[in-house]
């Protein structure tokens, strides 16, 4: 009966280290997906400001 009891217990921690792990996967996974999103709109803000500037000079005549 101990040694049911060892392994019942052993077995418990065993997928609570893994529950952890999900939610770990999980956190990381939206973290990267917010961090491609921001690099989306900074690449988007860096290129819009690149074009503005072409034709804003084509404007004024330089």
């Amino acid at each position: 009966m101990f040694w049911t009891f060892i392994m019942v217990v052993a077995l418990a921690l065993v997928f609570v280290q893994l529950g952890i792990y999900s939610v770990w996967v999980t956190v990381l996974a939206g973290l990267l997906q917010f961090a491609l999103l921001v690099i989306g709109f900074l690449t988007i803000a860096l290129v819009w400001r690149k074009v503005s500037r072409k034709v804003d000079a084509k404007r004024s005549g330089h």
